[in-house]
């Protein structure tokens, strides 16, 4: 990561400028937030920084305003590279460069790619014209074998927002992305199965608008999904197999404090801090977004931490709420639950929680639109090597830097909005002598109503 500071740059400016003096010329702006390419101008600012260093004059002035550039070459390697002498300014706040990449991979869902990429899913036939979200598991028989990456998307329109079940057994997502496998009704329809549950009472529910999956995750043959209901509860749900057109069976809803979650598998011996017993070999990580606390009827949002060791049992779930006395970090109450970080007023985010091979660092992936700032935050992640020690916001996805607006995001900064970020867990890598983990996770875009294949290459700080 490279913060540039106006000191740093006047080193840099010096350093650029030895041997000669600085012409007068015109002065070239730069701003990622940008829906179209600009010309450079304070009114119509360029969207990237090599744009802007090819465009600027010799002599000239490059005046960065605030935000973070995703070009891999470091700014002065583009400076030096051009053979330019140019003056360096920053306005409206830190920039950074070069911590990020990211590239759409290709559209998953609908029957057309928005640029014209191949695009290996046709989801038209299955009754799946659009669809948004894809909580996401990989899932095993008993005996490790049948791998399948399940994925449990949201609601689909046509289909009265009765929400797709998919899967893939493609171990690479690229070139093109990966081919998915519908749940289909029995019978000839060729239309999918929605996700239905069995609940406590008996019956049987087949979630709706704004019902979906938020969590999904696997353990001893058996293959589980958090569920989002109306109510403002989560409902943990299990099947022996989600390949067949069958309900899940409910095991226990979870409250407002916790109405999306984002498990994840630990052995519990691996996580230093985790209040396993003797003998309880695997556990469930789980981060909640919901209700942090209310003053009436004026609610404030944020994300809390659980704990259960496996099989899942309601009874043993414990509530991380932190604290200096080791001994004395967890409670059975829900109630003590600690807020890791504050969401304000942003009543819904799509949580997914990862790790990254060979490091064991912890990845945090959610979504910032649907705050009050407005359609076109960014999707960001928090890194930390401990699940309730997290990073500051990384953005790993900005539509303005990424140039998604007219590519694969119509209309800036509305309609579209970037949301739904589901990391695909088993395809993440390290690059240990780079230092650089590669993320790969699904994104929905509002309009298109579709779902995103996404990568990210993100510089880990050291």
């Amino acid at each position: 990561m490279r913060f540039l500071t106006k000191l740093i740059l006047k080193i840099l400016v010096l350093v650029l400028l030895a041997g000669g003096a600085q012409s007068l010329a015109q002065t070239v702006y730069v701003n990622q937030r940008r829906c179209d390419e600009g010309d450079g101008t304070l009114a119509r600012p360029y969207r990237t920084l090599s744009r802007a260093v090819d465009n600027a004059p010799d002599g000239g002035t490059l005046v960065i305003q605030a935000g973070s550039y995703p070009e891999k070459d470091r700014l002065p390697l583009l400076i030096g590279k051009s053979g330019k002498r140019l003056t360096i300014e920053v306005a409206g706040g830190p920039v950074e460069v070069g911590r990020v990449y990211t590239e759409r991979i290709a559209q998953l869902t609908g029957n057309s790619d928005p640029e014209g990429k191949p695009h290996i899913n046709d989801t038209v036939p299955w009754g799946v014209g659009g669809v948004d979200l894809g909580a996401n598991t990989e899932h095993c028989d008993k005996d490790g074998q049948n791998c399948k990456l399940y994925i449990f998307f949201g609601d689909v329109p046509d289909a009265g927002d009765g929400d797709l079940i998919a899967y893939t057994e493609d171990t690479n997502p690229e070139p093109n992305g990966f081919k998915l496998t519908p749940v289909l009704r029995g019978g000839n329809s060729g239309s999918f199965y929605p996700f239905t549950f069995r609940a406590l009472d008996g019956t049987l529910v087949t979630t709706g608008t704004n019902e979906t999956p938020t969590g999904a995750f696997s353990y001893d043959g058996k293959a589980y999904v958090f569920c989002y209901t109306s109510d403002q509860r989560s409902h943990l749900t299990v099947s022996g197999d989600p390949s067949q057109p069958n309900p899940f069976d409910e095991l226990f809803e979870l409250s407002s404090k916790f109405f999306q979650v984002a498990p994840l598998v630990v052995r519990n011996a691996e996580i230093p801090g985790l209040p396993a017993n003797p003998g309880q070999v695997y556990g469930l990580i789980m981060f909640g977004h919901g209700v942090s606390e209310c003053q009436g009827s004026d609610c404030a949002f944020g994300v809390q931490l659980a704990w259960m060791p496996l099989p899942p049992d309601k009874s043993q779930v414990l509530y991380y709420k932190g604290g200096s006395d080791p001994g004395n970090q967890w409670s059975p109450n829900e109630q003590e639950a600690k807020t890791l970080f504050s969401t304000e007023k942003r009543y819904w985010t799509s949580l997914s929680v990862g790790r990254i091979p060979g490091t064991g660092q912890w990845v945090l992936l959610y979504q910032r639109t649907l705050s009050e700032t407005g359609q076109d935050q960014p999707i960001v992640a928090r890194t930390g090597a401990l699940p309730w020690e997290l990073s500051d916001e990384i953005e790993v996805f900005n539509p303005y830097r990424e140039g998604a607006y007219g590519r694969y995001m119509f209309g800036c900064p509305e309609p579209a909005f970037a949301y739904g970020a589901y990391l695909l867990n088993p395809y993440t890598r390290w690059n240990a002598a780079e230092q650089t983990a590669t993320i790969y996770y699904l994104m929905s875009t509002g309009t298109p109503y579709q779902v995103q294949l996404m990568r990210s290459v993100i510089k880990m700080a050291k």
